[in-house]
């Protein structure tokens, strides 16, 4: 039969490496986790380009000199605006969220 002595050091050993590697496999789940949130993000960004080139191509086509080009370019201008806004909100709301875990 074992020492009592011994279950003390065998404790002492699995408690050291249960401190060890349970923090060190939350921060690896963690960052996945994070990573794949930014992941999601960084593919709605990449969703802006072809909006901000078709503002692009649309406001380009405006001719000042036609009547009304002015409510042409400000109503261009809401619209690729209402865009950017929709994207910085999924940035902000993630943020804050992160914000709140922390």
């Amino acid at each position: 039969m074992a020492c009592p002595a011994a279950w003390g050091h065998g404790w002492g050993l699995g408690l050291g490496w249960l401190t060890t590697t349970l923090p060190a496999i939350a921060a690896a789940a963690l960052g996945l986790r994070k990573y794949a949130e930014m992941e999601l993000l960084a593919a709605q960004s990449a969703r802006m380009i072809p909006r901000l080139r078709d503002a692009h191509r649309r406001i380009a086509a405006i001719n000042p000199a036609t009547p009304l080009a002015s409510e042409r370019l400000g109503s261009e201008a809401l619209r690729t605006a209402r865009h950017m806004l929709e994207e910085t909100t999924g940035w902000a709301e993630l943020f804050e969220l992160k914000a709140a875990e922390t």
